[in-house]
């Protein structure tokens, strides 16, 4: 069987240094022939932000193509890999989870939300913030750690607030997690138009089922043809 290497960062034998790093991808990746071969992050979490060309994903043993701008979010412990084309532009941010409590304690607003991987269809304004958190990454201004945490957790918010708002919408249907992964299926594909068709196949029910189960747990009922 082969072993997946459990890195700091990407391969660094060295303690993480900072609250945060942030790098575009191109910085990390054509120097490794855009390929990082699978590994994980016990302690880090991270977050893509592709924003032009192809990429390809391995995650948890499975693949996938994100189409751009898109992003990408990887909690610790995610066995993940890529395979970018030659260009491909965007920006990694890693962190490390100690040094943000208020983004994953287990008993914060976002706890049901960053155990779990997903990519996404970049929510708008998201681009602008990643040059912003550079700027300050690099900037020596009073008051750093603060400045810079301010604008992470800005950016899990503008990341996390479709699934809060579905979340919220719908009710968090605890008596059924099959609600909950419809739920993260809507917020990561709503703008993909997908029909209910094929939300109710992702999920392996019906579509009969699938709207007995919303309707049980919310009082709401699936629309018949829509993907929102």
């Amino acid at each position: 069987m082969t072993s997946i290497p459990a890195w700091h960062l990407y391969g660094e034998n060295t303690p993480f240094p900072d609250v945060m790093h942030l790098e575009r991808i191109v910085d990390r990746a054509a120097g490794l022939d855009w390929h990082i071969g699978p590994h994980r992050h016990a302690h880090l979490a991270q977050v893509f932000l592709l924003e032009r060309g192809v990429t390809r994903v391995e995650i948890e043993g499975g693949t996938n193509r994100p189409e751009p701008p898109c992003i990408l979010y990887i909690p610790p412990g995610t066995v993940h890999g890529f395979t970018f084309d030659a260009g491909t532009e965007g920006w990694v941010l890693t962190l490390p989870i100690d040094a943000h409590p208020e983004l994953f304690a287990d008993n914060g607003e976002l706890a049901s939300f960053v155990g779990r991987h997903f990519n996404a269809t970049a929510p708008a304004g998201l681009s602008s913030l990643f040059p912003t958190l550079f700027e300050e990454w690099h900037g020596r201004k009073l008051l750093r750690h603060l400045r810079l945490r301010a604008v992470v957790a800005q950016i899990f918010c503008t990341i996390f607030e479709p699934l809060a708002q579905a979340q919220q919408q719908m009710g968090l249907g605890r008596r059924d997690p099959r609600l909950a992964s419809f739920l993260d299926l809507v917020a990561r594909h709503h703008v993909s138009h997908w029909t209910i068709q094929r939300y109710s196949s992702e999920l392996g029910v019906s579509v009969r089922n699938l709207a007995r189960i919303c309707r049980e747990t919310t009082g709401l009922r699936c629309p018949p043809k829509s993907g929102h």
